[in-house]
């Protein structure tokens, strides 16, 4: 019986049992190599493209190996399949079943080639997997867009836009290789529904261009990951992974120097994505002062006061974005959790009344600006264009407006991402981006930088 559909109540003997596997498992994961830096950054834009079809759907156009229909055919194409995927997760196994193909010298694996070489190494026999292979691409990415136009599985004797049979929630898992030549890179991506055992894993990584999303050449090496009683440290590209014992909840720990992170993952039987983007060193310099303001207010604040000290509102402003270390965190929760609440709540209140009269939405506005001084008036500026954008989004889905949609409505929730100060208001504009991408619309008047 496999030990991951253990429930979370087990014998303790079938307990120790599961553990024994896992750390069977994990000794067997130690002798496959981690992800290069170039693995990792092909894994990071494939993510990135899975998250926000919108806005990279014309970049992949643009890659695409040419002859191939016009970009507009292309995206009209893949409308369908507009929804937001989960992240892929590394998986060791299939990897080292990348790197076999890739060794192999197939441009097209057929029929169950992608299974055999998973099974080789270990990937669950039962579990469906599928490779694309590229060869002699320009860059990391242009090998990921033809990955999109080449798909190598079953039926395979054809080239085809593969966008909607690699961008599923079928596929949870993945293994990649690269290799660089003289005539380009050589790409395999071996994708892997998962199984048993149950995989969590994630990347590491310092925001050097501050847009929240990690980037090529941003993993960090190094950083000590634990789950549970196992541990591993990444690699180059800052890619983690490990098995889990079963279907429980449980937390990921990431550590270094002098910080602790730990984030929870629910119970489940599906792969579990965590990543963590390390605060640049000078956020976590006015973070510290920040605290030390805070406290100082904190101490001097009277008992009946309802107002709020502007030292403490600054301080839950910069951390409503959650990169913090678990430390920080419980000091500013003890600091300002009462006030936070209320913030939970107002947001609550605004994203409600959003679709509501705009007026009243204006009015509720002013009169909480006044309660909540200091760095808090970027936070309502923020809900007032929201409420201009939000607007938009509606007028352009209405049924009149289809195909009317402009660059500019994509440009502008495009901005309104990396720039929100609430994570919140950001899985909104997503979602708004969501709602426009399932209607016949013009791309971004500009890609995305990376």
């Amino acid at each position: 019986m496999p030990y991951a559909a253990f429930s979370s109540g087990p014998p303790p003997t079938i307990r120790w049992l599961a553990l024994l596997l896992l750390l069977a498992a994990l000794r067997a994961e130690e002798a496959l190599p981690p992800p290069t830096q170039d693995e990792a950054a092909l894994l990071g834009f494939a993510n990135a493209h899975r998250s926000q079809r919108w806005q990279y759907d014309p970049v992949i156009v643009r890659l695409l190996p040419k002859p191939m229909p016009d970009g507009t055919s292309v995206l009209g194409y893949c409308k369908s399949y507009f929804k937001p995927k989960p992240p892929l997760v590394h998986n060791p196994r299939l990897a080292a079943a990348a790197r076999a193909l890739l060794a192999s010298g197939a441009d097209m694996p057929e029929g169950a080639l992608p299974d055999a070489a998973a099974a080789r190494f270990g990937y669950p026999a039962a579990a469906k997997t599928a490779a694309t292979i590229v060869r002699g691409a320009a860059s990391i990415e242009a090998a990921y867009a033809g990955s999109l136009q080449f798909w190598c599985g079953t039926n395979s004797n054809r080239k085809v836009i593969s966008f909607q049979t690699v961008l599923i929630t079928t596929w949870q898992e993945v293994g990649i290789a690269i290799a660089r030549g003289a005539k380009g890179i050589d790409a395999v991506m071996v994708y892997g529904m998962g199984g048993a055992p149950r995989v969590a894993g994630g990347v590491v990584y310092a925001d050097a261009n501050r847009d929240l999303d990690y980037d090529a050449a941003e993993g960090v090496a190094g950083i000590v990951v634990t789950c549970g009683g196992a541990s591993m440290t990444t690699g180059p590209g800052g890619v983690w992974w490990m098995s889990l014992p079963d279907a429980a909840a449980g937390a990921v720990v990431f550590e270094t120097a002098g910080m602790k992170a730990s984030r929870a993952f629910a119970e489940g039987k599906d792969s579990v994505s965590i990543s963590w983007r390390i605060p640049p060193p000078d956020e976590l310099k006015q973070l510290d002062a920040a605290i030390a303001a805070a406290k100082a207010a904190a101490a001097a604040r009277k008992p009946d006061n309802d107002d709020w000290p502007a030292a403490m509102v600054d301080l839950h402003m910069r951390t409503l974005l959650p990169d913090l270390d678990s430390g920080r965190q419980e000091q500013i929760a003890a600091l300002v959790q009462p006030l936070a609440d209320e913030f939970d709540s107002m947001r609550r209140r605004y994203l409600g009344m959003l679709d509501g009269d705009a007026k009243a939405f204006g009015q509720q506005l002013a009169k909480d600006r006044v309660r909540y001084p200091g760095t808090a008036a970027r936070w309502f500026k923020e809900l007032q264009t929201m409420a201009t954008l939000r607007r938009q989004v509606v007028t352009a889905c209405t049924p009149s407006e289809v195909g009317k949609i402009g660059p500019g409505l994509w440009d502008e929730l495009a901005k309104a991402k990396p720039a929100s100060c609430d994570p919140v208001f950001r899985r909104q504009y997503e979602n708004w981006e969501q709602q426009l991408g399932e209607r016949p619309a013009a791309p971004p008047s500009k890609p995305p930088k990376r």
